[in-house]
């Protein structure tokens, strides 16, 4: 499976600062000093004026205007996301939008098993699709955030609205961004969503998090033939910003790998955090002559996990 393009919605953000955000939310002086000392965030990408619906189709028709391969070739749309029940989008849409801006009928898919690792749980599951026939795949991502039933987690982590579109193609090869490895799975003795677990089922959770997700690494590190040296960029999900520092810590890899442009500014945009780092990158990324591996892993309040290793080809 190849990454062919993404596009996303944060040149049409705006981007409140942490004190016009704390005072709409009404977050205590201990949390803005979490996220504002702690984590060095200093604000978050919302779109205050548009609606999920719009903000999907949105990054989609951008993603078609770029793609025009796309029209009435896509086989399958994937909206990945992770609040499954704060507001919830009807398929129709999606299939709306499958119609209305790739003139296509695709098999439609919504993945929120995974929460925020959902998006990498997708592309599992995707390329398990036959090889004997090529396959134009849409993925999407995006949520709404900034309204009184959620805000943020547990001090961790201030939340964004990006939108993202990303064309996936399975099957025939033809360069680019491959998608060398992917694992995912659920934290052992998670049997329930963290949200409603007890004390000592969270503070579990909490003491496997980093060998967890060190195995998950491993793993993928195992599937595409590689070594922690191998790794050239890691793009983080920005929940918890320390932890890609802590994992990278325990496999060796410095930590100046770790890509943090978008840290500070965006927020958790929850499946988007991958794409939308790795459209930065790749816009900033000099030719090389070499290819390029890249590492991404995410985990979500479903208790579940997952891994990813992208390989970006060599070019001129």
């Amino acid at each position: 499976m190849e990454l062919v393009r993404i596009a996303h919605t944060m040149d049409c953000a705006s981007f409140p600062d942490l004190a016009t955000l704390g005072e709409a939310y009404g977050w205590s002086q201990r949390t803005h000093r979490i996220f504002d000392r702690m984590f060095g965030l200093q604000s978050t990408a919302l779109h205050p004026k548009m609606s999920l619906a719009e903000g999907l189709r949105l990054s989609a028709q951008r993603l078609a205007d770029q793609s025009t391969e796309l029209r009435g070739t896509v086989d399958y749309l994937v909206y990945c996301h992770a609040l499954n029940t704060a507001l919830p989008l009807e398929q129709e849409t999606l299939s709306q939008i499958a119609a209305q801006v790739f003139d296509s009928t695709p098999e439609v898919l919504s993945v929120t098993h995974g929460s925020c690792a959902s998006a990498i749980m997708a592309m599992q599951m995707l390329r398990t699709l036959p090889g004997d026939r090529p396959a134009n795949i849409v993925l999407l991502t995006g949520e709404k955030c900034f309204f009184e039933l959620l805000n943020y987690a547990d001090n961790n982590g201030l939340f964004g609205e990006l939108a993202s579109a990303v064309y996936l193609r399975a099957g025939a090869g033809q360069g680019g961004t491959r998608v060398a490895a992917t694992t995912a799975g659920v934290f052992e003795g998670v049997c329930q969503p963290l949200a409603k677990a007890d004390r000592d089922l969270a503070a579990s959770y909490d003491q496997a998090f980093i060998p967890t997700m060190t195995r998950a690494v491993q793993t993928v590190l195992d599937e595409a033939g590689l070594t922690a040296d191998d790794i050239d960029v890691i793009l983080p999900t920005h929940l918890s910003p320390f932890t890609f520092n802590r994992v990278a810590a325990q496999l060796g890899i410095p930590g100046e790998r770790v890509i943090k442009q978008n840290l500070s500014r965006i927020g958790h945009c929850f499946c988007g955090d991958l794409f939308i780092n790795y459209d930065t990158w790749l816009q900033a990324v000099p030719a090389n002559d070499r290819p390029l591996n890249v590492l991404s892993f995410a985990a979500g309040m479903t208790g579940s996990y997952a891994a990813i290793i992208l390989t970006k080809d060599q070019c001129a």
